[in-house]
């Protein structure tokens, strides 16, 4: 049911890309790789799914959601990419997805790719910012954040191959259990301040005043 709410056909892959519709998130890039990857796997049965905000009130750059809309058109896309707009089930969503795209220019964090790692899902991430230190080959893929053939290639590697899928969603859970769950958080914290220390210390300082 949710699957065909977002537009996604029995039997095609759900290719997701979350985040607010404004320029630097890399969606037309990602649109142009969905154009080439006809191409590339011209049996894949394939569904893109855009979810965001598609108004100012929900964040979104309405000009710039305008601009999409158009680009979608102009590369015969209608049919194959549904605008899904706000939604606070975010975490419910990715259930639906079978590959989630991140194709972000510049974060800082990639609290995204994080969310999707945790749900299990096989991630495709921009090859800059903090993305590159949360994914590699074990448990997801990067691709240049401006190169359209480049995530051409990557969502059709995973596109025709529901294993890598499942092996990548699965080492991309456990790392993100491992790596960003709450325990994993505090002794990071943990390990920080007690670097802090021990270099105030060494230096004759003290972490007073330091920020929290």
């Amino acid at each position: 049911m949710l699957r065909r709410a977002l537009g996604a056909a029995s039997g095609e892959v759900a290719i997701g890309l979350p985040g607010r519709l404004t320029d630097g998130k890399g969606h037309e890039v990602w649109l142009e790789g969905l154009a080439r990857l006809g191409e590339l796997a011209p049996a894949l049965a394939w569904h893109g799914v855009l979810i965001g905000g598609l108004t100012a009130r929900e964040g979104s750059d309405e000009a710039y959601v305008a601009r999409l809309r158009q680009r979608v058109t102009a590369l015969g896309l209608e049919d194959r990419v549904t605008f899904a707009g706000f939604r606070s089930d975010l975490p419910r969503l990715f259930e639906a997805l079978d590959i989630v795209c991140v194709p972000s220019r510049n974060e800082a964090f990639g609290l995204t790719v994080v969310e999707a790692m945790a749900a299990g899902k096989a991630v495709v991430g921009a090859d800059s910012g903090a993305i590159p230190e949360l994914l590699d080959a074990g448990c997801g893929r990067l691709a240049a954040p401006q190169s359209p053939q480049d995530w051409a290639q990557a969502m059709a590697e995973l596109g025709q191959d529901a294993a890598l899928r499942e092996r990548l969603g699965q080492a991309a859970r456990q790392r993100a259990e491992a790596s960003f769950g709450i325990a994993g958080h505090v002794q990071a914290l943990v390990e920080e301040y007690a670097g802090r220390h021990d270099a105030g210390r060494e230096d004759g300082t003290t972490n007073a005043g330091a920020d929290t």
